[in-house]
């Protein structure tokens, strides 16, 4: 539980840097995407992270790497090293690890979808990344929630 503790704090403080500017964002943001994988429901006051969960952070990673990648800067690679650190807490260094392969094809599925959506980094592509921040703060509020033992938010 620490170790996913310690990525979202990482996590946290990386967005918060760089999407200072979410406050002034015009447009609300979008809620997360579900993944083809449906999250597993919790019952309440559950302190425990479903793959589903996990499998949705992954698919906002990857979401935000490819669009970071197009409208900041190509050579930044902070939403590929959080999943990275997420893949090493999930799964150590096992690369069969039936959950390590899921959450890997979460992100390239949030990349994938990103980049047939958006060929270029226009105003539509910029409130994506936007939401993207967004969705990863709310997400790991909600993960960061469950794991402290205060239930589904």
């Amino acid at each position: 539980m620490n170790r996913v503790l310690r990525l979202l704090a990482v996590m946290w403080t990386g967005l918060a840097l760089h999407g200072a500017g979410l406050a002034n964002a015009q447009t609300p943001p979008a809620p997360p995407r579900p993944h083809a994988f449906p999250p597993t429901p919790f019952v309440q006051n559950e302190t425990r992270l479903s793959p589903g969960d996990l499998v949705n952070l992954a698919v906002v990673f990857g979401r935000g790497h490819y669009l970071n990648s197009i409208c900041r800067d190509p050579d930044d690679s902070k939403w590929r090293g959080y999943m990275e650190r997420l893949l090493e807490l999930e799964s150590g260094a096992n690369p069969d690890d039936p959950l390590r392969l899921r959450l890997a094809s979460a992100f390239n599925d949030g990349y994938s979808g990103a980049r047939g959506d958006h060929e270029e980094c226009d105003g539509r592509a910029q409130r994506r990344l936007t939401e993207s921040e967004s969705d990863a703060f709310a997400l790991s509020a909600r993960l960061s929630r469950r794991l402290l033992g205060g239930g589904v938010q």
